[in-house]
C-alpha cells in the first residue's frame, strides 16, 4: 500500500510542478491580488518539496516508522505491516530518504549563493549611494544625481531607499510619495528574500520542467503588489502616473535593487487604471486550494498509519 502512495506521491509532485505553473502564471485572479498570489505560488512550492518528501518517506520505512513510533502510540510490528507489509523490503530502500535531503541540500546551496551574490552586490551599491548622495535626502530617501528619473530599494540590515535627481523634475509630490511607499513595501514585505529563495528553487526544478515560471511570476507579482500598497495611500491613477512619468529608456535601478519602473511597466499601469472588483469568495477558494496542495502529501505520509487505527 505505501509503495503506491510513494508512487502517486511523485506522480503528484510532477502534476503539481508542471499544471500548477501553468495555471499560475499570468493567471488573472493571481494578478488582481499579487499578494494572494505570491503566497499561492511559495505553498505550491511547498507543496511540491513536501510530495517529494513523502514519497521518500514512504519508501525509507524504517526511518519514517522510527519517526512515527515517537508521535503515536502503536506496537512496532503492527505498524511495520502497515507500511512494509509483510513482504521483505531490501535495506537499499531506506536509501530514498536521501533524496529530499539531496534536494533540499542542493536547494539550500543555490539559495545561499545567490543570497551571498546578492548582499556583495547590494554592499557595493550602499557603499556608491552613500558616498554620492552624502547628506541629500528627500524624506527618508537618499537623493542621488543621474540621467534619468529613477527609484529604487536596497534591502538589507541597512535598508536604503534610493531616488535619483531628474524624478524630482519629472513628478509632483504627491507620485514622489507614492514612489517612496512603493519602495517601503519592498523591504517591508521582504521581496527580495522573497525572490532570492523562488530563483534558488526554480533553478533547481526548472532544470526539469517544473515551476519554471516560480522566480518570474514571484518578481512580477512582487512589484504588483507594491504598486497595491501605494495605491491603497494615494490612489491608483496616481501610482499609474508615476510609473509612465519613469518609464523612460534607461530609468530602471541596476541588478541587486529592486525598481519602480524595472520591468511589465504596460501590463502595471493598464492594471492601475482598470477596475478590479473583490472577490472574497474567490480569494479564500484560492487560499484553501493551495493549503490543501501542501496537506495531501502530509496525509499521504500518514493514511498507512491511520489504518492502525481502523
Amino acid at each position: 500500500m505505501s509503495v503506491l502512495i510513494a508512487a502517486g506521491l511523485l506522480a503528484y509532485a510532477l502534476a503539481v510542478g508542471v499544471l500548477a505553473d501553468r495555471a499560475l502564471t499570468g493567471g488573472r485572479w493571481v494578478s488582481a491580488r499579487p499578494r494572494l498570489g505570491l503566497l499561492v505560488w511559495h505553498l505550491t512550492a511547498a507543496a511540491l518539496v513536501a510530495a517529494v518528501t513523502g514519497a521518500a518517506l514512504l519508501i525509507s520505512h524504517d526511518v519514517l516508522e522510527q519517526t512515527l513510533l515517537l508521535l503515536l502510540t502503536a506496537d512496532k510490528s503492527t505498524l511495520h505491516l502497515a507500511y512494509a507489509g509483510t513482504a521483505s523490503v531490501p535495506w537499499l530502500a531506506n536509501l530514498a530518504v536521501l533524496l529530499p535531503m539531496t534536494l533540499g541540500a542542493v536547494i539550500a546551496a543555490a539559495f545561499s549563493t545567490l543570497a551571498v551574490q546578492g548582499r556583495r552586490v547590494r554592499r557595493a551599491m550602499r557603499r556608491a549611494v552613500e558616498t554620492t548622495a552624502g547628506s541629500a535626502r528627500v524624506q527618508d530617501a537618499h537623493l542621488v544625481p543621474g540621467t534619468s528619473a529613477s527609484a529604487f530599494c536596497i534591502p538589507g540590515r541597512r535598508p536604503l531607499v534610493v531616488i535619483t535627481s531628474p524624478t524630482l523634475d519629472v513628478l509632483g509630490s504627491r507620485e514622489i510619495d507614492a514612489v517612496l511607499d512603493h519602495e517601503r513595501e519592498h523591504l517591508r514585505r521582504r521581496h527580495a528574500l522573497q525572490i532570492t529563495w523562488a530563483e534558488a528553487v526554480t533553478s533547481i526544478l526548472g532544470r526539469g520542467r517544473l515551476l519554471r515560471r516560480y522566480a518570474a511570476e514571484v518578481r512580477r507579482l512582487a512589484e504588483l503588489a507594491a504598486d497595491d500598497a501605494a495605491s491603497a495611500r494615494h490612489g491608483r491613477r496616481v501610482v499609474a502616473t508615476a510609473l509612465l512619468a519613469m518609464s523612460t529608456p534607461g530609468s530602471s535601478a541596476t541588478a541587486g535593487g529592486l525598481a519602480l519602473a524595472e520591468r511589465h511597466t504596460a501590463e502595471r499601469i493598464r492594471r492601475l487604471l482598470a477596475s478590479s472588483p473583490s472577490s472574497r469568495r474567490r480569494d479564500a477558494l484560492a487560499l484553501v486550494c493551495a493549503t490543501t496542495l501542501t496537506v495531501v502529501p502530509l496525509l499521504g505520509v500518514l493514511l498507512p498509519a491511520a489504518g492502525v487505527y481502523w
